[in-house]
């Protein structure tokens, strides 16, 4: 499965990089935003997993982050939350 779109789950073609202007053919939001980036995990410190951008407070519109890469597949639902996780991980293994 290549590339979707984080909000819509529209299928989204690589032939270029993502300029800051680019949106969804489908939903017209921002392409080249944190949601669509392959660094952003909600659960690490400013919501990003590399450690030398610059924190950036809304992460639904374009930036000019220099970091950016496009995520590879649908995201489907934001990253769950570890201790979620676990618990299940915990259920499963106690057949609770």
């Amino acid at each position: 499965m290549g590339p979707a779109c984080a909000f819509c789950g529209a299928a989204l073609e690589r032939e270029r990089e993502i300029g800051r202007r680019d949106v969804c053919p489908a939903c017209r939001r921002d392409l080249h935003c944190c949601l669509q980036c392959r660094f952003y995990d909600r659960n690490v410190h400013h919501e990003c997993r590399e450690p030398q951008a610059e924190y950036v407070k809304e992460k639904e519109v374009a930036n000019f982050c220099d970091y950016f890469e496009l995520y590879g597949r649908l995201r489907g639902t934001p990253t769950e939350d570890p201790k979620a996780k676990v618990k299940r991980a915990l259920e499963a293994l106690f057949k609770k």
